[in-house]
């Protein structure tokens, strides 16, 4: 997401958002704790077949199956936000908006002056918007002045489950603009 990656070269869509996010700035130790967490564990809990059901589910939405697939999924969504608030500690964290998304990185908005290079802690939210509740390690790497700014942020590190996770909600994004287009 840096100032010199052009827009062929990137391995992932980004997609506009407005979705709230929380942050905090890490030392260099702190980081690296956060990143041994963020390996062992995904953001929130999920069904261990999640893909199967989901596809199972958009494919026979009026299918008896795919009615139960999509049930299932709503009620793993309600545990999700929950086990994410109930388990999370409770860590002082600046708010955020986010602009952009895609699964290395985001444009955060914040009133906080932040540099370039400063590691954060940040949680994407689950406002009820679909995005599922992500927690990764990231890196300031543009930004674009004074406070309040946007600032560009990759994702450094974060569970596979959760990149995977990002991945199918910009899509689904992606797949609902084309549909809203074409009518």
């Amino acid at each position: 997401m840096g100032d010199a990656t052009s827009r062929s070269d990137r391995e992932f869509a980004r997609i506009p958002v407005e979705l709230g996010a929380r942050f905090r700035v890490l030392d260099e130790q702190a980081f690296k704790g956060l990143s041994k967490k963020l390996l062992t564990h995904a953001s929130v809990w999920a069904p261990s077949e999640e893909k199967s059901l989901i596809d199972l589910a958009t494919a026979g939405r009026s299918q008896p199956n795919g009615m139960l697939a999509r049930a299932i999924l709503d009620i793993s969504a309600q545990v999700q936000r929950l086990s994410y608030r109930v388990l999370e500690p409770d860590v002082a964290m600046e708010r955020a908006e986010l602009a952009e998304l895609s699964a290395k990185g985001c444009r955060l908005g914040s009133p906080l002056m932040l540099e370039r290079g400063s590691l954060l802690e940040m949680r994407i939210l689950d406002d009820g918007t679909g995005v599922p509740p992500v927690r990764v390690g990231a890196e300031v790497v543009h930004t674009d002045g004074a406070a309040p700014a946007r600032y560009g942020v990759r994702f450094v590190i974060a569970h596979p489950t959760d990149i995977e996770r990002l991945i199918r909600y910009i899509y689904q994004r992606q797949r609902e603009t084309l549909r809203s287009s074409h009518m």
